[in-house]
């Protein structure tokens, strides 16, 4: 499947995993995502479909774009290994907290996106990360973030594998010198086979502190955390 063409009915491997639940200007934090400012400039150019502005599907990246995930992550796979269950979500929340693994003014954003949400401007909130989700890390990862915010932040997850298998099967490359590349088109398929709703009438913005790595969306640069 040519991965430029969104309307193939072929379903790749990212919509049967998907779960349920500037010019690239440096940034030293997340209090100077500006994300509101962001969609009104782009609403008045690239994000304008004839009368209307598309409604937003923002897309945002793990380690080192809101937060720095290895040591917690570490903590993680050994009590997994240990204990086999699942960890408790607040001890996790907490040491995420007190040891300042999440990037400061993520609280900030977050209460921007679901103020934005309820307002109609942004329709899904997409996780987005090249990390493996073979242990349960990366969907852990989200309950945790939701648990210290205290709201639901995330539609839907898409981790390594999965961007992996669905370059494999587009035939693309998965990584360069940089890292994976994150070819939006993804998000694209599951809005369409997933939502049944025309992805063309979406714009898809992503937040990521590897911005040149962001194919077919719009990205907001962070530096990395």
């Amino acid at each position: 499947m040519n991965q430029n063409k969104h309307t193939d009915t072929v379903i790749s491997p990212v919509i049967s995993q998907s779960q349920q639940f500037d010019d690239y200007e440096d940034s030293i934090n997340m209090k100077y995502v500006n994300l509101q400012s962001f969609l009104n400039e782009k609403s008045e150019q690239t994000l304008k479909k004839e009368k209307d502005t598309q409604k937003v599907i923002l897309v945002i990246d793990n380690d080192e774009c809101i937060g720095s995930w290895g040591d917690l992550s570490l903590l993680y796979s050994i009590f997994k290994k240990e204990y086999i269950l699942e960890p408790d979500v607040d001890i996790f929340a907490k040491i995420m907290s007190d040891t300042a693994a999440i990037r400061p003014y993520v609280k900030e954003l977050f209460e921007t996106i679901i103020d934005l949400k309820k307002k109609g401007i942004i329709y899904k909130v997409f996780m987005c990360t090249a990390d493996s989700n073979i242990n349960g890390w990366v969907i852990f990862l989200s309950k945790i973030l939701e648990r210290w915010f205290g709201e639901k932040i995330y539609d839907e997850i898409i981790y390594g594998e999965m961007i992996e298998e669905w370059h494999i099967f587009n035939n693309s490359s998965v990584r360069n010198e940089i890292g994976y590349i994150k070819n939006m088109d993804m998000i694209r398929e599951i809005i369409s086979f997933k939502y049944h709703e025309n992805p063309d009438n979406y714009a898809i913005v992503a937040i990521d502190d590897r911005p040149t790595n962001i194919i077919n969306g719009f990205p907001i640069a962070v530096s990395p955390y």
